[in-house]
């Protein structure tokens, strides 16, 4: 029996296959899902992921529409097209804390840093 290793742009594929597999058995459109990679080397015939062969997978799905971030030992995979609903936010809103801390006052960190994990602090209180 022979022992084919697909390639990373056939790995994309069989990847996609998957995803609209799932769909079809769900009977929903998929927009996102987690793979893992143990799933990935499944699918390209891998004991191994090189760097190489994740990164020419990520460009290949992401040429398909699709886009590919690393999450511990998954992926998380969105349509990407999905996205562009979604709030845009732009640094100016933040100008002043960037000025400072561009203009080398470190001081400015720390107190976004208390600030952003106190708020967090409150968000957990509240469950």
């Amino acid at each position: 029996m022979a022992n084919y290793r697909p390639t990373a742009s056939e790995t994309g594929v069989l990847t996609r296959h998957l995803i609209r597999t799932y769909g079809e058995e769900k009977g929903k459109g998929v927009t996102r899902v987690r793979i893992s990679s143990e799933t990935v080397r499944t699918l390209a015939n891998r004991r191994h992921l090189r760097d190489v062969f994740i990164a020419d997978w990520i460009d290949d799905m992401a040429d398909s529409g699709w886009s590919v971030f690393p999450v511990g030992d998954n992926f998380a995979v969105l349509q990407t097209e999905t996205i562009e609903g979604w709030p845009r936010i732009a640094s100016k809103r933040i100008r002043g804390i960037l000025k400072r801390v561009h203009n080398g006052d470190l001081e400015a960190l720390d107190e976004i840093d208390e600030a952003v994990d106190g708020a967090a602090d409150d968000d957990e209180d509240d469950d």
